[in-house]
């Protein structure tokens, strides 16, 4: 399994251009920088008062610079993609899985100080620490991201109905304890728990992989000769151990 794993996986990143990497640091960067600066600027539109708390300015900038340093790792790989592939390709994932579990993260837990109710905030720190706690227990465990998936699916089509038959009797008990509070609709009761479940998934299946070529790195020349990788293709047209090859060719 690990070997289909490392072609794959290194198949998929010598297939990538200037295009993907441009892509990928556009699409995420309007997703996890450019999306929290605008709502920071609607927010001081609409409050003119926050425009002089010091802490928001220093938020823009934290997010801006968090964004130049997105920029250099991104470049960073792309740049060492032909010379030192396995690491650029750890540092591309690892650069994106960074990025958007902790401003993702923030953007969760801005959510909750914001929220006033102190029940509601319960709410929504419970499933996270959950989701921090199955990302602990199953990084102890080595459990397998596609074996999961693969029993999620196998969960969701015996009990699905049974969860959605919860969810509507949750939804019906807040109703009734707290009949004229907004923050119990069934989109606010369903939300935390998709963003929570996205950030685990992605976290464990980046995690995942990382780990893995953080393996390979140890002896890189093994699994080549394993997975039966060209020097070029695993090590790139511009590494040393090419050219090595060539000089003595």
């Amino acid at each position: 399994m690990e070997k289909k794993k490392i072609d794959g996986y290194i198949e998929t990143y010598n297939s990538q251009n200037t295009k993907y990497f441009l892509t990928t640091f556009l699409s995420l960067s309007f997703l996890c920088i450019g999306i929290p600066l605008i709502f920071i600027s609607a927010m001081k539109d609409t409050y003119p008062h926050l425009q002089s708390l010091m802490w928001v300015q220093v938020l823009q900038y934290i997010l801006i610079g968090i964004e130049i340093v997105f920029f250099l790792l991104i470049f960073i790989s792309y740049n060492l993609k032909e010379k030192k592939k396995i690491f650029s390709l750890i540092l591309f994932d690892f650069t994106q899985w960074i990025l958007l579990l902790v401003l993702l993260s923030g953007m969760y837990f801005g959510i909750v100080i914001f929220i006033n109710d102190y029940f509601s905030k319960f709410l929504l720190i419970f499933p996270y620490l959950l989701g921090v706690l199955k990302v602990t227990f199953d990084i102890k465990k080595k459990s397998s991201r596609q074996e999961q998936a693969t029993n999620l699916m196998g969960i969701t089509e015996k009990f699905g109905a049974i969860i959605f038959f919860l969810i509507v009797i949750i939804r019906w008990v807040s109703d009734f304890i707290f009949p004229n509070n907004g923050n119990f609709s069934l989109i606010a009761i369903l939300s935390p728990l998709f963003i929570v479940a996205a950030l685990v998934f992605y976290t464990e299946y980046q995690l995942e992989r990382i780990l893995l070529f953080k393996t390979i790195l140890t002896d890189q020349e093994k699994f080549r000769i394993e997975s039966n990788l060209s020097v070029r293709d695993w090590y790139g047209k511009k590494s040393k151990e090419y050219k090595d090859i060539e000089k003595n060719n």
